[in-house]
């Protein structure tokens, strides 16, 4: 995007530089801060590059291509480097060459590549072991304080913490030990049996409380977790109590 806000589209450009500005230092200035896991740095670099290339001056759309395709490139080799998967950070779907070269405008690509080197930056940020300490204990207060809330799931976790849900689901998985989805149903669980101690409640009714919208699915969870359903085991627990009172 020039300076006036009109979109770049390659097929566009006339007044062309053949070449492109993305020096060697550049590129090692910007692993690092990607591996230390700046992510404000390692984006302020990217818009660097950007106005170098598209808004001080104008480089033939092959080059222009080029020049993403190199940046891509460094991502490649940051994530090489440091052992990460780019499933666990952005999905299985994702073909990173295509997806990047799937905008049409320059503005459009440099918008997603400076997306993806932010979640990158952040996903550095936490492998690191007290890092990660801190935030699963920020992950489970949050489930703990909303895991009645019908919304409540992976998708929810990872829109609060600025992550995709890949990333989220093998992080809680590799620190834990246990599914993020169970620990939910597990926490909405051990809330249904308390309240099934009051006769005034019906298991529809407990299911919508501890955060389920359908009945069924609040049977099929409390059976997989229990061992028996929801009305079993209520029978059970009103016929101990008898037991204990008679």
């Amino acid at each position: 995007m020039k300076g006036g806000g009109t979109i770049i589209y390659f097929q566009d450009i006339t007044d062309v530089h053949s070449h492109y500005y993305y020096p060697v230092d550049i590129e090692v200035q910007l692993i690092n801060f990607v591996r230390s896991g700046d992510a404000d740095h390692a984006l302020q670099l990217l818009d660097t590059i950007y106005a170098m290339n598209f808004e001080s001056g104008s480089i033939t759309p092959e080059y222009g291509k080029c020049l993403f395709f190199n940046i891509t490139s460094t991502y490649l080799k940051i994530m090489n480097a440091t052992g990460m998967d780019q499933n666990d950070i952005l999905g299985p779907d994702i073909d990173l060459v295509k997806d990047i070269f799937s905008y049409e405008t320059a503005e459009g690509m440099h918008k997603r590549m400076k997306r993806l080197y932010e979640i990158l930056a952040e996903s550095m940020v936490a492998d690191k072991s007290g890092h990660s300490a801190q935030l699963l204990q920020d992950m489970d207060q949050f489930v703990d304080e909303h895991f009645t809330d019908s919304n409540m799931g992976l998708g929810m976790v990872a829109d609060h913490f600025d992550m995709t849900p890949q990333y989220v689901s093998t992080f809680y998985k590799k620190q834990s030990g246990i599914n993020l989805s169970d620990h939910i149903a597990k926490k909405r669980i051990e809330l249904a049996k308390r309240h099934m101690a009051d006769k005034e409640f019906t298991n529809a009714q407990i299911a919508q409380l501890v955060g389920y919208t359908s009945d069924v699915v609040f049977i099929r969870a409390f059976k997989k977790i229990e061992g028996v359903t929801p009305g079993k085991y209520r029978e059970l627990m009103m016929s101990c109590v008898s037991d204990e009172t008679g």
